[in-house]
Parts: C-alpha cells; sequence; structure tokens
C-alpha cells in the first residue's frame, strides 16, 4: 500500500521545468553566456582552511579508527555553536543536534507532532514547508503575504469566512482531500514598526479584515526569508512569540541565512528575545554563510524550556532511530568555521555576496522597479512590470538578455506577478549580470 499523500503533490516542481527551457535555449545558442540568478547555491569555493580541517580529519582517521559517532552530533561541534552562537541566550550544548542540513530538519520535525495538528505556512515560501506538510496528512494553514504589509508574515489571528485558497484548490487538484487545506487569506491588521530596511515598493493601504479564530499548532517562519528576501525584525518576531504564548503554539524558525544580515534591526537569533525558548526551535545551516551545500552539515536548536517539554527528548529519539550521525571529517569542517583566522575568510565571502546583492539592487534602482530584499537575504523578489505573470516574465528575460530568474509562482498563488533574483555571484559576475539586466530595459 502505497503513502495516499502523495497524492497530494500535484503542483509541478518548477526546477526541472527550469532546467529544460535552459537546455533549450543552451542548444540553440551553444555561444552565448548565460546568467543564472535562479538556483540559490553558492558560488564561491570552499574555504581553504575548511578544507584543511576536513583532510586532517579524514588522515586522522586512518590512523586510528573512527566508527559511528553520536547521532545528535559530536560535542566538539555542539560546544562551538553553542559558544559562539547561543551562550548569551542561555542555551546549552545538549539543546543542539547536528544534522545533514537544515532541509531534513525542516521536514522531519513534524514527525514529533501527531496527523491531527495543524501546520502553518507563509505563502509564497520555500516549497519543502508545504510538501512535508502534505506528505505527513497533517492540516495545511496557508499565509497568504502581503506587497501591503512588505511580505512580513503576520499571526493568523482571524480565519477569512471563505476559508479556501481557490489558487491551492486548483493546482492541488484537492476534490475530497479539500478539507486538508486551509488558507489565512484576510488577516488582521497590524502595522510594521520602521525599520532601516528599504523596501522599494508602492505605497498602498491594507485590505486586511478580522473574522472567525482557526487552531494552529505549528509554524513555519522563515527569516531572513527565501524566497522574498525579507527579514523579520524585533518587533515583528515578538509579536509571534505574544501570539505562539497565547495560542500554545511552536514556531519552527529557518534562519539558515542569519549571517546575512546586515541590520541591527535584525536579531542574530530569535533567542534574543524573551520568552522564544518557551515557544521556538531554531534551523541553522552552515550550507551557505559557509559554503556546505556540497558537503551538508546543520543543526536544530530544540530547548528543553519549550511549553511542549517533550520534544527535546523525544527529537534525541528521532534521530537515534532515523540516522547514524554526520561524518567525522564534515564536522571538523564545521567546527572549524568558528576559529577567527576561518571566520575572516567566510566573512570575506558573505561580503562578496552582499556586494553583488547591491549591483543587481543598483541597477532595478535606477530603472525604476519595484523589489523586496538584498539587503539581509541574499534574494532579491523582483515584482514583473505591467502586470506580466511570472512565467511569461522569466521567458522574457531569458529569451532577451539570457537571465535566468525563478518563477515567483513556483513559491505559492501569492509569488505570482514577482520573480526572484539569487545574488550568490561574484563581483565581476554581477556586474556583467547587471549589463544584461540594462540590456533588458533598454529592449524591451
Amino acid at each position: 500500500m502505497l503513502n495516499p499523500h502523495f497524492q497530494k503533490l500535484k503542483t509541478a516542481y518548477i526546477f526541472p521545468i527550469i532546467e529544460n527551457k535552459l537546455a533549450e535555449l543552451q542548444k540553440d545558442h551553444p555561444n552565448q553566456k548565460i546568467y543564472n540568478l535562479g538556483v540559490g547555491d553558492v558560488s564561491l569555493p570552499l574555504a581553504p582552511k575548511v578544507a584543511e580541517a576536513i583532510c586532517a580529519a579524514t588522515q586522522e582517521m586512518t590512523r586510528e579508527a573512527r566508527g559511528y559517532g553520536p547521532c545528535g552530533g559530536y560535542d566538539f561541534l555542539k560546544e562551538a555553536i553553542c559558544k559562539n552562537e547561543y551562550v548569551q541566550f542561555g542555551i546549552s550544548p545538549d539543546e543542539i543536534f547536528i544534522s545533514d542540513g537544515a532541509n531534513a530538519d525542516i521536514s522531519c520535525l513534524q514527525d514529533l507532532f501527531g496527523e491531527n495538528a495543524s501546520v502553518a505556512i507563509p505563502e509564497p515560501s520555500y516549497p519543502v514547508y508545504r510538501d512535508a506538510t502534505l506528505l505527513s496528512g497533517k492540516k495545511l494553514v496557508f499565509l497568504p503575504l502581503t506587497e501591503e504589509e512588505g511580505f512580513i508574515p503576520r499571526p493568523p489571528k482571524r480565519l477569512s469566512a471563505n476559508s479556501f485558497h481557490q489558487d491551492w484548490k486548483q493546482s492541488f487538484s484537492l476534490g475530497s482531500l479539500s478539507s486538508t487545506y486551509t488558507s489565512l487569506s484576510k488577516l488582521a491588521p497590524v502595522s510594521r514598526k520602521s525599520s532601516k530596511e528599504k523596501i522599494f515598493v508602492p505605497s498602498g493601504k491594507s485590505n486586511s479584515q478580522t473574522v472567525s479564530k482557526e487552531r494552529v499548532d505549528l509554524v513555519y517562519l522563515c527569516t531572513p526569508c527565501n524566497p522574498t528576501g525579507v527579514a523579520m525584525n524585533k518587533n515583528d518576531l515578538e509579536e509571534w512569540i505574544v501570539w505562539a504564548k497565547e495560542n500554545r503554539c511552536i514556531l519552527l524558525i529557518d534562519n539558515v541565512y542569519n549571517a546575512f544580515a546586515s541590520s541591527d534591526e535584525i536579531p542574530p537569533s530569535i533567542y534574543a528575545l524573551d520568552g522564544a525558548d518557551e515557544v521556538a526551535i531554531e534551523i541553522r545551516s552552515f550550507s551557505k554563510w559557509a559554503g556546505f551545500t556540497g558537503l551538508r552539515c546543520g543543526y536544530s536548536v530544540i530547548p528543553k524550556t519549550l511549553h511542549v517539554s517533550e520534544l527535546n527528548s523525544l527529537w534525541q529519539k528521532q534521530i537515534d532511530i532515523k540516522t547514524n550521525g554526520i561524518s567525522y571529517p564534515i564536522q571538523k569542517g564545521a567546527e572549524a568555521c568558528y576559529r577567527p583566522d576561518v571566520c575572516e575568510e567566510l566573512q570575506e565571502q558573505i561580503a562578496t555576496y552582499q556586494m553583488s546583492a547591491k549591483v543587481l539592487r543598483e541597477t532595478l534602482i535606477t530603472h525604476h522597479q519595484t523589489f523586496f530584499g538584498g539587503e539581509n537575504a541574499p534574494y532579491i523578489w523582483w515584482k514583473t512590470p505591467d502586470g506580466m505573470d511570472s512565467w511569461e516574465f522569466f521567458d522574457q528575460l531569458l529569451t532577451t538578455s539570457r537571465i535566468v530568474t525563478i518563477p515567483g509562482s513556483g513559491f505559492g498563488p501569492s509569488g505570482e506577478g514577482y520573480v526572484r533574483l539569487s545574488c550568490f555571484l561574484s563581483n565581476p559576475l554581477a556586474q556583467e549580470a547587471a549589463h544584461a539586466l540594462q540590456h533588458h530595459f533598454t529592449t524591451v
């Protein structure tokens, strides 16, 4: 008997479609350079001193046997993470669990909650939030993000009278399964506190309204955010903490892009805020800030002070059953990332990506484009011109200027009318991509 929940995954996965379009273009124009601002993968080489640490650990294993390691990670790495990231917030090493990256934790943490649990995700969002929830059989609640709110997610205080998001029902062909999906398409209006982060968006007034309540047990929040590039400030996150306490909810904070936040208004961790250790699990990764996308190493922080106190011990039991831990050399490489000399190398790489984002942002500003992000995250969320749909604009950029983006509709119906640009570029390549964008503006 197959898992029936796979039948709910009706939305086409966008990356194979993009790869096919790209292959066709390269076949027809083999000598033309293509600027890939699509998939958010690192483009700079692994820091040499990280590679040295991995190689040294591998050589160490030729001199003495090292078999299975602790499923939740070696103490040396957990202690390094705690000392450099969390000790000031009262987090201890036994609340940190090493994994093969954020993606696995984002998916598998749901296993700690029953099938009757209700899971809320912002929309647009990273597709794994949605797909993992569907496969688990849990009720899925969407929190549509709006341009008027600067694509900042707000607590689901109220459920709209028209509770089903029609776009999602159509894209999933729900039929009898439609009771699994709910959309909080009208949120109670909440004004955003002032932020130094500039959002290049026309002024507008929110049309939100308040209706009846909806129960939510688990909420995914990504900040700094993939795909929208915006980051939640202290006031935004405190609002969620208060709501989670009132509603006995758990927040899953996807904080893998924390190293890219340059504003003092963006907390380095959810645990920098009072009460977060009662309601929040934080997920981080070495992938983007240390170039580990091809090595795989991340971690989750599960405080013992959560109002559901069993979650820490249940997660330990989960990984004891389902994993054999992360390799010793990879964890030694991750530990090396906290050495001062290696931190300097990594900060230089982050600065490179931030400069590339600035180059792309300035190009869009020059041509009076509406967009979000690119300051505290390595993504820019660009509004399509003249009401063009996401795929139409994707095709136009690809065919006229050889620029690859990600159509916003691939991240959910509320992403329609936008494309995502990745800023994981070397500075010379970012300058070339900026020239290609200028070419686009002068030819369309």
